[in-house]
């Protein structure tokens, strides 16, 4: 197999061809350093397109306060520049629009983009847009005709009704979620294409009333990054299943470190959680599953790692199950240090029923982990039951079921960890970008096709 420095150089000459570098927009109510799955995914795409010889502009918001004075654009007075998130890569640009923040969301209220963002939106060879509210709304507004607009729908928003109600208490959060179901059914039907990252959430689509073409792409991470970080499930003959990319022996010493970082006894059956601590991630269940799980895994131990704003309800109910000691909240972790959090547990396990394909469960299969989760859209289809993990309902009973069978035969997940790892391979970055790539170039072609055929029928 090819190292990863053969296959960019691969990636390279197979999609850039003859084409001519691209201007790419991509658009977005929220970028680093807010991090969350579509932050992430922007980044991650970004950085492969500027490494292929494009060139991504990033195009979102955040607090005045953090923009600099410069003489190149002006806002209401205030003259403005972007800030450079990326300066490793100097192909990849990130333009910040001032707005003011949206509760505490991570997210930013803004309603337009100062005189030189503007006019560098229609610059763009392709816009590629990543939220349909704002950066929706200007996208369609500032376009040119002869631009292409593609739009990604990395969220189920028929679920997340309850952000909503938060600043509308007054209306039932039913209404609310069909309002912007309808909304981004209609945002998705004046693009040129929509990527769906799960053949689940194209179906979904179709039911919200999308009828513009829908192109199923998968995400994608960075292999290599979790592939250092080699599956460490302990078999009951003491056998660490391990890809040998790191000795047996640092493995073991990395393993004890970490766990005795979070009071995690070494030979204890280890759970982890990484995502938000929000609602629509489910996490009470997982609470409540665990709870059950430990009666017939009384060593069993669940690492929580994220934070958001069910943050402080989900650690009372940690207490209320009795878990003080055996659920561990660690709160977010600097990224960097997520492959050796992966490695140090034996399974996977969110309760979530709001993903669409979810990064989250890709990086542990990468790192070795098999994975328990729900029948949703994108899991459902990354997860193979009696393979690379298991499926369960998002209930108490049904989930910690699976909790029991997973923690309790170290064996079995040790076999389905080693096949999670050798699954992920097919969701590197680079093969999502590619196809993303591809998508960019048809549709740019059909553009160019239909300006063609407007301006001889016009003659």
């Amino acid at each position: 197999m090819p190292d990863a420095q053969t296959r960019m150089r691969l990636s390279t000459h197979d999609h850039q061809g003859s084409h001519k570098p691209l201007r790419i927009g991509l658009m977005t109510d929220a970028y680093l350093p807010i991090s969350n799955g579509v932050t992430h995914m922007v980044s991650l795409l970004a950085r492969v397109l500027a490494d292929w010889g494009h060139e991504p502009h990033i195009f979102t918001f955040e607090s005045p306060r953090h923009l600099r004075v410069a003489p190149d654009g002006l806002l209401g007075g205030l003259r403005v520049a972007p800030r450079a998130l990326h300066p490793a890569n100097s192909n990849i640009h990130v333009h910040y629009a001032p707005a003011v923040p949206l509760l505490r969301s991570g997210y930013f209220l803004g309603m337009r983009y100062p005189i030189w963002m503007k006019r560098l939106v229609g610059e763009m060879d392709v816009l590629h847009v990543h939220h349909p509210f704002v950066s929706g709304r200007l996208a369609w507004r500032l376009k040119h005709d002869h631009q292409p607009l593609l739009f990604t729908i990395h969220t189920r928003y028929d679920i997340y009704g309850h952000y909503l109600r938060r600043m509308m208490p007054f209306v039932p959060e039913e209404p609310l979620s069909a309002t912007v179901t309808r909304h981004v059914a209609r945002f998705a039907n004046r693009c040129d294409a929509v990527v769906a990252p799960s053949a689940s959430l194209e179906e979904v689509l179709t039911t919200w009333g999308v009828r513009a073409p829908i192109e199923v792409i998968p995400n994608g991470i960075e292999l290599e990054r979790f592939h250092l970080a080699p599956p460490v499930a302990v078999a009951s003959n003491g056998a660490v299943a391990s890809n040998g990319a790191v000795a047996r022996e640092e493995i073991a010493a990395s393993r004890e470190a970490f766990r005795a970082r979070w009071n995690v006894p070494l030979n204890a059956p280890l759970a982890v959680y990484l995502g938000r601590l929000a609602p629509e991630k489910n996490v009470e269940v997982l609470l409540e599953s665990f709870a059950l799980a430990r009666q017939s895994v009384p060593d069993a131990r669940l690492m929580l790692i994220g934070d958001g704003p069910s943050e402080d309800e989900l650690h009372f109910q940690a207490r209320r199950l009795g878990l003080t000691k055996t659920a561990i909240f660690t709160g977010a972790l600097p990224y960097e240090e997520v492959p050796d959090a992966l490695r140090m547990a034996d399974v996977f396990a969110s309760s979530s029923v709001s993903e669409v394909h979810p990064l989250t469960f890709i990086e542990a299969m990468a790192a070795g982990l098999p994975c328990v989760g729900t029948p949703s859209p994108g899991v459902a289809e990354t997860i193979v039951a009696n393979r690379n993990g298991w499926i369960a309902a998002p209930e108490s009973e049904s989930f910690s079921a699976v909790l029991i069978e997973a923690l309790g035969n170290r064996d079995e997940c040790a076999r389905r960890g080693v096949l999670a790892l050798e699954d992920s391979r097919d969701y590197a970055i680079e093969t999502t970008a590619a196809r993303v790539l591809a998508l960019y170039h048809s549709t740019i072609a059909a553009k160019d096709a239909s300006g063609a055929r407007l301006e001889s029928a016009g003659k």
